[in-house]
């Protein structure tokens, strides 16, 4: 049974209307061997943010003549969510790195910087949804906090779809149980392009080309034969698809080559070795 995430005026149920944020606070400075740090509490969420750099780039082909690369790492630990995670790194958590990142590059004047690199680690401690947006203001902040010149902050708040009604700031209970949010547009648009009467089309893997007529199938040959390269054949057993058929020997009347004989011969001489001198 789900449970009611918002009574008859509308309020959540922490007593939040649709469009209030939770308390946020953020302390700059945390982390002594950084560049910049700095620790938010968004709500229920507690997340590190620390910057290295403008350092030297690792490895070398990375670097830029003309800019500063970022690099940018959200992890969470295991203890952080209400079952414990994995402690390496998901796909999900490279997912959010990358969008981080690319938050934040239009930010900073990467120009100042050539030929270096700004990193930036996010570690969240403890999560209650909207994790990742509450990252990239800690991370903004760790920025500025570091001297890094940017021509603004960056902000980042979740939302969410509960009762039909849009919600910021979801939390992670009104995350899991709040209704989903519609696909991308272009799914419908392709979808409602063809008439409902119409049969769907030929279903076929992703980069094999679609053929215009049902050609026949290929009979099936070995790899040698397609590259054209001889059939290896047995010293003591020929092949019966390089050479005559078994049945074709059989109808004429031939007979299968023997085998080769076995080493040493039976009739051969037999060599003893007793009473030969010995070295010494």
């Amino acid at each position: 049974m789900k449970t009611a995430l918002l009574n008859a005026d509308k309020i959540r149920l922490d007593g939040r209307k649709l469009d209030e944020l939770r308390p946020v606070k953020i302390e700059v400075g945390v982390i002594k061997n950084a560049d910049g740090s700095a620790f938010i509490e968004f709500g229920k969420n507690k997340i590190m943010a620390a910057v290295y750099g403008p350092k030297e780039v690792h490895p070398k082909h990375l670097t830029k003549p003309d800019r500063a690369i970022v690099k940018c790492r959200y992890h969470m630990t295991p203890f952080s969510t209400d079952t414990r995670k994995n402690p390496s790194f998901s796909r999900r958590e490279i997912e959010i790195s990358k969008v981080i990142r690319q938050a934040l590059e239009p930010a900073i004047i990467l120009e100042d910087y050539p030929r270096s690199s700004i990193e930036v680690y996010m570690e969240v401690l403890q999560s209650d949804g909207g994790s990742r947006c509450a990252a990239l203001s800690a991370a903004s902040v760790a920025l500025a906090d570091a001297g890094i010149n940017m021509r603004d902050l960056v902000a980042g708040c979740a939302a969410g779809k509960i009762g039909g009604e849009i919600v910021l700031d979801i939390d992670d209970t009104e995350d899991k149980e709040g209704e989903p949010l519609p696909r991308a547009r272009r799914c419908r648009h392709r979808a409602a392009a063809r008439p409902a009467d119409s049969p769907p089309g030929p279903t076929r893997r992703r980069g094999t080309p679609q053929r215009s007529t049902p050609t026949a199938p290929r009979p099936r040959t070995s790899r040698r034969r397609r590259r054209g390269q001889p059939v290896r054949t047995s010293s003591w057993e020929p092949n019966r698809r390089a050479s005559a058929g078994g049945s074709q020997r059989r109808a004429r009347g031939e007979r299968r080559p023997a085998l080769a004989p076995s080493y040493p011969p039976e009739n051969a001489p037999r060599v003893s070795l007793t009473g030969l001198p010995r070295g010494g």
